[in-house]
């Protein structure tokens, strides 16, 4: 697992990560997700891949989310896994044994596998949320990941899709539909995530146009655990600095 922190775009304050796949190799070297991911879900091995990720993951974060309940870690999962019988018990299962809470748990569907039931799909996810887990919607907007799934599913966060953030700058038509997405998250009680953040300007474009949080370049990229977790405390007390220069 590597990890790339989702910060607070009007504080900067790190208050998550979306854990991210990466096949490291006895040389050092690194293989990205879509030289493998695609061909681990066309070969079934998806589903133990992803547990493997999440039961590792939460056994490096467990000290720092025992101590946080508020952090966020977010797991992609697709529409097949979701949908498996069993789904909400495995994931209970992994959770608790990784001694951490439902509650700092994100569920983030991705936009790979379109949702072939979405009442059924919209019940999974109640139950889910009943449960404590947050569940978030990877790509608002593009893909398979319509207006409708944003509708239908009731989940508690959009995540809006770097190809708008890229071009929210210098396209009107990109900040027109972000601020749609923002306004529709806001009538249903959603928080919004804006991915692929690279540059102080788009990350000023956002939040002046309400979007909640976002996730970058600007920060940091996916990183190994080691490095999150110093990022982590270089973000605090850079933050601390700049409260101490205000007061004075």
């Amino acid at each position: 697992p590597f990890f790339q922190p989702i910060f607070d775009l009007i504080s900067g304050k790190i208050v998550g990560c979306e854990v991210l796949a990466r096949w490291v190799k006895a040389d050092g070297s690194i293989v990205l997700p879509y030289q493998f991911i695609p061909l681990s879900e066309q070969t079934g091995r998806i589903v133990p891949l992803t547990w493997q990720l999440v039961d590792n993951a939460l056994a490096q974060l467990r000290p720092y989310l025992r101590s946080d309940k508020n952090f966020r870690v977010a797991f992609n999962f697709g529409a097949s896994h979701l949908l498996q019988p069993g789904f909400a018990d495995d994931l209970r299962r992994h959770v608790t044994g990784a001694r951490v809470g439902s509650r700092n748990i994100v569920i983030e569907l991705t936009e790979r596998e379109e949702l072939p039931d979405l009442d059924h799909a919209a019940n999974l996810i109640s139950s889910l949320q009943e449960r404590g887990y947050v569940i978030a919607l990877d790509d608002a907007g593009t893909g398979h990941s319509g207006l409708s799934y944003v509708q239908k599913l009731g989940a508690d966060v959009i995540k809006i899709d770097k190809f708008f953030v890229d071009s929210v700058v210098t396209t009107r038509s990109a900040r027109v539909l972000i601020e749609l997405l923002v306004n529709l998250a806001k009538e249903l009680g959603m928080t919004t995530v804006a991915e692929g953040i690279e540059t102080q300007e788009q990350a000023d474009a956002l939040r002046s146009l309400g979007v909640d949080k976002g996730q970058g370049y600007l920060v940091s990229p996916a990183v190994p655990c080691a490095k999150f977790l110093a990022l982590l405390e270089l973000n605090k007390l850079s933050r601390e600095l700049a409260e101490t220069t205000r007061a004075a």
